[in-house]
């Protein structure tokens, strides 16, 4: 598949909306112009999901590709600043000895920061 911000192939990221990227030219393309739902080239459907963790206290916000999910940004808990981040987390957790699917939820709403 060809990637539709550069036009090579060997495009990885297959959208919700399935439109195919190369997972860097993604999000660089989004994170030049700041659009923090992570949205769609083509389309401009959101794709962002949010992961909160418990540990911290902190949400991340990314993309969930090849059974990973990779934050981009994050938003602190105690001063509502969006960081940018590059974390990822394994799709699947054991919690008391069975695999789970961790928890992504998709961002339903802008997010404006002032």
């Amino acid at each position: 598949m060809k990637c539709q911000i550069c036009f090579k192939g060997g495009a990885e990221l297959t959208t919700a909306c399935d439109h195919h990227f190369h997972h860097q030219c993604f999000i660089e393309q989004c994170l030049q112009k700041k659009d923090w739902n992570l949205s769609c080239h083509r389309c401009q459907c959101s794709l962002a999901q949010c992961h909160f963790d418990q540990e911290n206290g902190e949400c991340y916000v990314g993309l969930s590709h090849n059974n990973k999910f990779t934050s981009h940004y994050k938003i602190s808990r105690e001063s509502k600043i969006i960081i940018e981040t590059n974390k990822q987390w394994p799709q699947w957790i054991r919690d008391n000895g069975r695999l789970q699917s961790r928890k992504l939820f998709p961002l339903k709403y802008n997010i404006c920061v002032s």
